[in-house]
């Protein structure tokens, strides 16, 4: 190793693809967890861990199938199903940090508490154990893992301190059981909204109302011919959204016949869902406008309608992005923007090769392996195989894209993905690949874009890259053909 030390805040899925990125190039990493395992949101306890943002419930699905969400040089296992519950993608990254090796580079249970700019260059990062002791150590790099879901968000209603009721943020959900015989209002319109609103309209609520600003645009996990909906878009498709539109059309033709309708279609959600047309047409789940104010046991509509005798209401309202550890002009502007170049490098700082944020996105595409490109491009800064512009040049690109503030916004992953591969020198390219191997060339430009491309070409390619693209169809249909051979 080059002696290098990289301090990494978080060990979930940023955490660990920066550990074995700083490997894959000779640092040394020295990650910073403050729980007592691996996973970050895919660690799942009974009980909301202290200082815990986002967490998943107990019934939770993946929403992108499991060759588009794995990582570039790690497929899930082919027996798997296409898409997994929570056990499984906990038990993925704990085979993932055991297969390279991660885990004796993690400090459990330490709480970064400041991360200040060292007096000889490079940082200073204070560690509290938790019973009151605290180190410091020196580092050359940082690279923060701790994601966007670290705050909880809950909008500002009149009346919200005096509901009496259940009132919680979805992160603390687990499990239906304490709503049952219970009338419910759930808030928000992307997945984890209506997949709770789903789950509790099943299982023993009285009626479930789905209170949504703007609607959503519903898609379905298995579309036509029963292949995953995130399998049906390619390199070679230039309009995505349209590809999207087309989908969520496949299971409800029209989202105005179940009260799904956007009011305003450009700034409506997404949302991953295989159920909710069914629960609506039952009668169990109502579709509603947004909330104007809560009152002791009811919620008022921006309608003017009055929901009475509620019991609970679930805020599926995301969540707002916090550094408690970093100084806030190293990441905002004055106007509380994100001044991150390309969601990784703060321009805030005086040195800003020498600090990367990983996962600081809420993806409309699997996760995973734009992190681990994030992760694979903040090292390769670090060592100096690629540079970055000057801070000027820097600011004008951020100021030319869309704003970011304390409240995340999501962005399309797979153009995020392309423009970081690009960075790194890991795009393939098709007319390369059609002259040596124009089979891999075809799956890679007109297949799906599965993460294992980008370990074809430039540093740090993988040997097992062109059998696992040439096998995704097979890796996704096999585990649930009953009738294979």
């Amino acid at each position: 190793m080059s002696g290098k030390r990289v301090a990494i805040i978080g060990a979930g899925v940023a955490g660990l693809v920066s550990i074995k990125s700083c490997l894959e190039e000779g640092l040394q990493p020295v990650c910073f967890e403050r729980h007592d395992d691996i996973g970050g949101l895919w660690y799942y306890t009974e009980q909301l861990r202290k200082g815990q943002g986002a967490a998943t419930y107990d019934s939770v699905v993946t929403n992108h199938s499991k060759e588009m969400s794995c990582f570039s040089d790690f497929p899930f296992p082919k027996a798997w199903p296409p898409f997994l519950s929570r056990l499984r993608v906990h038990e993925y990254l704990h085979s993932y940090a055991d297969h390279f090796a991660l885990k004796k580079y993690i400090t459990f249970n330490a709480n970064v508490i400041r991360i200040e700019t060292a007096i000889d260059g490079g940082w200073t990062v204070i560690i509290s154990n938790g019973i009151g002791g605290k180190t410091e150590e020196i580092f050359d790099y940082v690279m923060v893992c701790t994601g966007v879901f670290s705050e909880t968000h809950f909008p500002s209603y009149p009346g919200f301190e005096n509901f009496d009721g259940i009132k919680i943020h979805s992160n603390e959900y687990r499990d239906s059981g304490k709503f049952k015989d219970k009338r419910v209002v759930v808030v928000g319109a992307a997945n984890t909204a209506g997949e709770v609103a789903c789950e509790l309209a099943r299982n023993g609520s009285i009626q479930v109302f789905l209170s949504m600003r703007n609607g959503t645009l519903v898609f379905p996990r298995i579309g036509v011919q029963c292949i995953p909906w995130d399998l049906l878009s390619s390199r070679s498709v230039v309009d995505r959204g349209r590809i999207l539109d087309k989908i969520s059309k496949w299971r409800i033709q029209d989202h105005t016949k179940i009260g799904l309708q956007c009011s305003e279609p450009a700034t409506a959600s997404i949302m991953a869902n295989d159920d909710i047309q069914d629960r609506i047409v039952q009668g169990k789940l109502e579709p509603v406008v947004g909330i104007e104010k809560l009152g002791k046991n009811s919620v008022t509509l921006v309608d003017g309608r009055i929901l009475d005798d509620i019991g609970a209401v679930v805020f599926a309202t995301g969540y707002k992005i916090a550094f408690p550890f970093l100084k806030d002009t190293w990441v905002f502007d004055e106007s509380d923007n994100l001044q991150l170049y390309k969601l990784v490098f703060p321009v805030g700082v005086d040195e800003p090769d020498r600090m990367a944020l990983i996962g600081m996105f809420a993806s409309a595409g699997a996760a995973f392996p734009a992190l681990e490109l994030q992760a694979r491009w903040a090292v390769n800064v670090f060592v100096k195989r690629v540079k970055l512009p000057s801070k000027e040049q820097m600011r004008a690109y951020i100021e030319k894209k869309p704003k970011y503030g304390r409240f995340y916004r999501s962005i399309s992953t797979l153009p995020y993905q392309e423009e970081l591969a690009e960075e790194i020198g890991v795009n393939p390219s098709f007319w390369k690949m059609l002259i040596s191997d124009p089979r891999l060339a075809m799956a890679c430009w007109y297949g799906p874009q599965v993460p294992y491309t980008y370990r074809l070409q430039g540093p740090r390619t993988w040997d097992g890259a062109r059998e696992a693209i040439l096998s995704v169809w097979e890796n996704t249909t096999s585990p649930t053909n009953s009738y294979r051979s």
